[in-house]
């Protein structure tokens, strides 16, 4: 557990200091988290990738709805098919060379690194949102 402080402890010192160089919806999302959402859908269509999450029981600022991210200019190829009903356990963001930055999400049988220039987040009610997927 002591290890686990303080690499917690480094990484909010990396991500103030590289906060200004990072859209602020990326900030946002990083230092919000998501922890415990569940993908309900992704796709990937020309350079962006949506990401629908139940926040039902998230850890998260976001609890109790849905939230949408919508990842703009992606550089790398994200392969969704198999992203459905993972849960989000944990995510760091990074700076890239090819991109605005690099977010990196631990999910219940994978991991994900998204490189992207921007992100925007929607938040909804779940329910509503079922009935119109």
């Amino acid at each position: 557990m002591k290890t686990w402080l303080k690499l917690t402890a480094i990484y909010h010192d990396y991500r103030k200091a590289i906060a200004p160089l990072m859209p602020r919806s990326a900030i946002e999302l990083d230092r919000h988290g998501l922890h415990d959402a569940i993908i309900t859908s992704c796709s990937m269509t020309d350079g962006e990738l949506k990401i629908v999450l139940d926040t039902t029981h998230a850890l998260s600022k976001w609890r109790g709805g849905s939230v949408t991210l919508r990842f703009v200019g992606v550089k790398n190829r994200i392969r969704t098919r198999s992203l459905r009903g993972q849960w989000w356990l944990y995510s760091e963001l990074h700076l890239t060379s090819s991109a605005s930055f690099s977010l990196h999400v631990l999910l219940t049988n994978t991991d994900l690194q998204i490189d992207a220039d921007d992100v925007n987040i929607s938040v909804g009610d779940s329910r509503r949102d079922a009935a119109t997927n």
